[in-house]
């Protein structure tokens, strides 16, 4: 009896750890190394073409095995002084 229990208590501990939120972290190197770019239909659709700089950085979570991630698109709209301030009025490159 003292055995299903503890097999019980252990199979609930496992589910509530492989089903409990990991949160989503940026994982980028620092700031200062991005490349940012001016803003393409092809690479950020056509709503952010030519409106300002953009940056494709990558959010990750981890898994019970692994980790999955995902893309996260920064942009920066033209005249958006609190987003450029926010990522340290980044160095765009080149067209």
């Amino acid at each position: 009896m003292r055995v299903n229990i503890f097999i019980f208590i252990l199979f609930l501990s496992i589910i509530s750890c492989a089903s409990a939120k990991k949160a989503w972290v940026r994982v980028d190197g620092p700031m200062e190394s991005w490349e940012w770019r001016w803003c393409k239909k092809d690479l950020d659709g056509p709503a952010f073409h030519d409106k300002g700089i953009c940056y494709i950085s990558q959010k990750c979570k981890k898994k019970m095995v692994g980790s999955k991630c995902k893309p996260d698109p920064i942009i920066c709209l033209h005249g958006d002084i609190n987003c450029l301030k926010e990522y340290n009025w980044p160095k765009v490159k080149g067209r």
